[in-house]
């Protein structure tokens, strides 16, 4: 049967972690106690091994990748086995290329503005969060390194 191997969390404050080196591609033959991929966290670098034999039949993330924690990293079965249900929605995870790429694709929409008309009293502040939610530094840099519009 085939297994989903995760990335494990790594402490209480660890949200995500950089994968360092995938060392077992799709296709590849396993065995049990061999180092899947290796990652890090803002403190420590990890081995990931293998707790069964098996053959990788998906790789979802790529070397250099900044994975939230407990995701499907890979799954590992006997060759032809459907993983589908296995997986977290359902569905497999799509690697990063594949996002950047999708997103490439789609035809980008024209962004709509919001005019303010400021008064003519200065002593009054105009209120223009109203539309816009705010994005953290980390989340501008993902985007960023993902060719994603984090506005949106």
């Amino acid at each position: 049967m085939a297994t989903v191997i995760i990335l494990p969390k790594q402490g209480q404050s660890v949200e995500s972690c950089i994968i360092t080196e995938i060392k077992k591609k799709k296709g590849d033959t396993v065995k049990k106690g061999d180092v899947l991929f290796t990652y890090e966290t803002d403190k420590a670098s990890f081995e990931e091994e293998s707790s069964l034999d098996g053959v990788v039949l998906e790789c979802f993330y790529n070397d250099g990748d900044e994975v939230p924690v407990l995701l499907d990293m890979m799954v590992i079965g006997q060759p032809g086995e459907d993983y589908a249900g296995l997986l977290q929605g359902g569905s497999p995870a799509v690697s990063s290329e594949q996002q950047v790429a999708s997103s490439e694709s789609k035809v980008e929409e024209p962004l709509k503005t919001k005019v303010v008309v400021a008064p003519e009293s200065s002593n009054q502040h105009i209120n223009t969060s109203s539309n816009q939610s705010f994005v953290s530094p980390r989340a501008k840099n993902l985007a960023a390194a993902e060719a994603i519009d984090a506005t949106q």
